[in-house]
């Protein structure tokens, strides 16, 4: 099915890695029906994630699973983090579905494209008919307008979605609402992103965020502190037109939803979805995997995102081992991140079948692939992003919150950074696990935190063999230091680090890194005053995303995207480390209709018989 993915999923946010609720069980026909004044969105058999199990779903239970992080935000607008999208994700909708290359109605029933002069396009979208809110309020035009113009544009706001909707020439697109149920957007300039860029983001009811952020229109900054965890979930009532509405949050243990009756999607038999009657996300911030797995093995949840070492469990488990199935659920990149002033130097590219892929500059990957390798009855394994042209060299980046600046080569040579300036005779010794300089006192040792998030055991253990092996190999004194996921995401934006393991997530497509390759992006976090020191490269980068998002033409745009790809790796603002291949288990006798991932077909998986975990 191809409908639900939108903006969101194509921008890059950065990523994590007990009681029960009852619902009531009835069969599919008595899903309920749609209002006759809707024009509602139906969803073919053909189009499900699981056409055959769809002809036996039935209405009823809650779908439970569990989070390893706290979210720190219910503001889907300003949100960086994937806990937080968790739960905005259940609450909203957007205008248009389907991909970037063919995008599909959503709450809009139609959209119509116009070319603008020579090198402009303009979007016109239709409100579908009927459609309301959450709680009942009409979606209209205005609210569209809103959203965009008072929530997304104003620069006071912090939000990454204005990073990727701008148009070829920089600008933002001009709005014009036509009628109560029409509004077109128009760029000068297009990209070739344009169209499903500006409608795949969340639209607020302007009636309602205007309750909680009544200044908002006049002091936009309100907004960033607006939808917080502390806002009683009968005020975000309405605010958006998502599936399910929030009845319950505490950010260190849950949140409940309950199924949306004003939701506007039916099957193609006119029931109306989601079949689910709620969604509860139990949430672990402390000893993340290890709860999540004891929860999905005790009878709490639905489903789980294993780690390599819990496939094995299918085995000792007193269940059936038919009776969980695990598959390969998507692909996520692993970085190490390190601040603005330690950017590695002259590293290596390696080019094979026409493909760049960064060398690792950090450990020898066997390090860090050994605590990643699936032990099981499976052949999947993480694949290393890239390695060093000597399995044994480590190369390591330093901040200047440590006492040396400076980076060592295998090759035993001085270093020379234009980012960091000359640097004086600073030679780290492989051998003898030492190092001299001019920055050094005699004897001293170069020290920095490597952090990640606490309760993903991948990480820790991933931070725990960078830090034991650059330790031994050149005789450093890194601290492996986990922290809570939310209060490392406010480092991370704040620059107040010195360096962290992160993952980032986010779509197939290189315009929707905007947010964290472009200088003036929200989450350039590993320089977050480019855009008062912009260097060379960043300034070089940032003109290339502008050329290539307004090349139209895929083969043309590719090579403008290759050199982006090849001037990031040359400066290694991210030390690339591992692509892992995440994991997903599920009662197969249970669970149905979900395509592999219960978050996004949240409106068409079912419970056989109603009957989910979750109650």
């Amino acid at each position: 099915m191809c409908k639900r993915y939108a903006l969101k999923v194509f921008v890059s946010v950065l990523l994590v890695g007990i009681g029960i609720m009852t619902g009531s069980v009835v069969l599919a026909a008595e899903c309920g029906k749609v209002a006759a004044d809707l024009n509602p969105f139906v969803i073919k058999n053909a189009d499900m994630p699981s056409p055959d199990d769809v002809k036996n779903a039935t209405c009823g239970g809650t779908i439970a699973t569990t989070i390893i992080a706290r979210p720190r935000t219910l503001n889907p607008v300003t949100l960086t983090d994937v806990p937080s999208l968790n739960m905005t994700d259940r609450m909203h909708e957007f205008l248009l579905h389907g991909s970037v290359d063919e995008p599909t109605p959503g709450m809009a029933e139609a959209f119509e494209v116009k070319a603008v002069g020579d090198k402009g396009q303009s979007v016109t979208f239709t409100i579908r008919k009927g459609l309301k809110f959450a709680n009942g309020d009409p979606v209209t035009a205005e609210d569209v307008r809103f959203t965009y113009e008072n929530l997304i544009y104003p620069k006071d706001i912090a939000t990454s979605t204005r990073d990727v909707i701008a148009c070829g020439d920089g600008k933002l697109p001009a709005i014009k609402v036509d009628s109560v149920n029409k509004i077109t957007f128009t760029c000068s300039v297009t990209t070739r992103t344009f169209v499903a860029f500006i409608g795949g983001n969340e639209i607020l009811n302007k009636k309602k965020v205007l309750q909680l952020a009544p200044n908002v229109e006049k002091t936009p900054k309100d907004f960033n502190t607006a939808l917080g965890l502390t806002t009683p979930p009968a005020q975000l009532e309405g605010i958006g037109a998502g599936p399910f509405i929030l009845t319950k949050i505490d950010p260190a243990s849950v949140a409940e939803f309950k199924r949306n009756p004003n939701f506007w999607e039916v099957d193609e038999k006119g029931n109306k979805l989601p079949y689910i009657d709620g969604y509860r996300i139990l949430i672990a911030p402390t000893q993340g995997q290890e709860t999540a797995l004891a929860q999905f093995r005790n009878g709490q949840t639905d489903w789980l995102a294993p780690r390599p070492e819990d496939i094995a469990l299918r085995g000792r488990d007193k269940v059936r081992a038919n009776d969980f199935h695990l598959k390969i659920e998507t692909e996520v990149s692993v970085r190490i991140q390190f601040t603005k002033d330690n950017a590695p130097i002259g590293p290596e590219i390696a080019v094979k079948n026409n493909r760049v892929k960064f060398v690792d500059m950090t450990v020898r990957p066997k390090a860090v692939i050994e605590k990643m390798e699936f032990r099981g009855d499976t052949d999947s394994s993480p694949e290393i992003v890239s390695a060093p042209a000597n399995a044994n060299d480590v190369r390591i980046v330093f901040s200047k919150k440590t006492k040396v600046t400076a980076l060592y080569t295998h090759n035993s040579r001085v270093v020379k950074s234009e980012a960091l300036g000359e640097v004086d005779n600073i030679v780290f010794d492989i051998a003898k696990g030492s190092q001299r300089g001019a920055n050094c006192t005699p004897g001293g040792r170069v020290e920095f935190t490597l952090n990640t998030n606490v309760g993903n055991t991948l990480r820790e253990e991933m931070i725990k063999a960078i830090a034991e092996d650059a330790n031994k190999k050149l005789g450093l004194n890194i601290k492996a230091e986990p922290k809570d996921f939310a209060a490392l995401v406010d480092q991370l934006i704040a620059g107040d680090y010195e360096a962290i393991l992160i993952g980032l997530t986010g779509g197939i497509v290189p315009e929707g890194g905007a947010n964290v390759y472009t200088c003036n992006g929200n989450l350039h976090f590993y320089n977050v005053d480019c855009p008062k020191r912009p260097t060379e490269i960043a300034s070089r980068v940032d003109e290339l995303y502008r050329r290539a998002s307004a090349t139209l033409k895929t083969d043309e745009a590719r090579k403008i995207w290759d050199e982006v790809q090849l001037l990031i790796g040359e400066d290694q603002p991210l030390i690339q480390l591992v692509v892992a291949n995440a994991l997903f288990a599920y009662r197969i006798d249970m669970l149905k209709n979900h395509g592999r991932n219960p978050f996004a077909t949240q409106d068409t998986l079912y419970c056989v018989n109603g009957k989910c975990r979750g109650g």
